[in-house]
């Protein structure tokens, strides 16, 4: 009677874990049984193995289009729709960097707990799927820029966006690759910081203006 006790409630508990992460959709299955289980430190496993899977291919992405291992038909933007195509490229940029900080500084930080108090696995998974959404963003935005012909009085202009967006892929890279450190460590239970610049770097805009009024005089020069 003890046996068929136990193997019911087996099959139950099984049943069950089955229903709830259908709500997740696709997961590998480290990730179900990171849910399912909940072990020490199962937030931080989690996160570390979402964000490889969804981060991963798009970094091996990023990297070869640094390298220049790939190309795409090239945009021809002419001298009179740089500003305009510019503008918008700085306003999405800038949006990134937003989104970026609000995910990692506010909804991951939620998403984990205040210390002492389990983390919440909906918002765990969520958050991490939006951050694989951002960085393929954020690639699409880099090869937008790159894949571009421009004249050559806003070339100045043009060069300084480059690699721009890409700085977000490279700064929440480190994330997995931290945590998996970090739980690694003998030391785990001390305290453990990761600081992200998670901003358009510092001078940066005054370089942009500082281009943009050069090109201005050149095309004034010109006419």
């Amino acid at each position: 009677m003890a046996l068929i006790v136990g193997k019911t409630g087996a099959e139950a508990r099984k049943r069950y874990q089955e229903r709830y992460l259908e709500k997740f959709g696709k997961l590998s299955y480290l990730a179900e049984r990171l849910i399912t289980e909940k072990d020490a430190y199962w937030e931080y496993h989690l996160t570390s193995e979402l964000l490889r899977s969804e981060m991963g291919p798009v970094s091996q992405r990023w990297k070869a289009l640094k390298r220049g291992l790939y190309l795409r038909e090239s945009l021809k933007v002419g001298k009179n729709d740089f500003a305009p195509w510019i503008a918008n490229r700085l306003a999405e940029v800038t949006a990134m960097f937003h989104a970026a900080g609000e995910l990692v500084n506010v909804e991951l930080a939620a998403a984990w707990g205040a210390p002492g108090t389990p983390g919440n696995d909906d918002d765990i998974v969520h958050t991490c799927r939006l951050l694989g959404e951002l960085c393929k963003s954020v690639l699409s935005w880099e090869e937008s820029v790159r894949f571009v012909t421009v004249d050559s009085v806003h070339s100045e202009v043009h060069s300084l966006y480059i690699n721009m967006a890409g700085r977000i892929l490279d700064e929440l890279a480190k994330i997995p690759a931290f945590l998996s450190e970090t739980l690694s460590s003998p030391e785990l239970k001390n305290s453990h910081e990761l600081n992200l610049n998670l901003t358009l770097p510092d001078g940066w805009a005054e370089s942009v203006i500082a281009a943009t009024r050069r090109a201005a005089d050149s095309m004034r020069g010109s006419n």
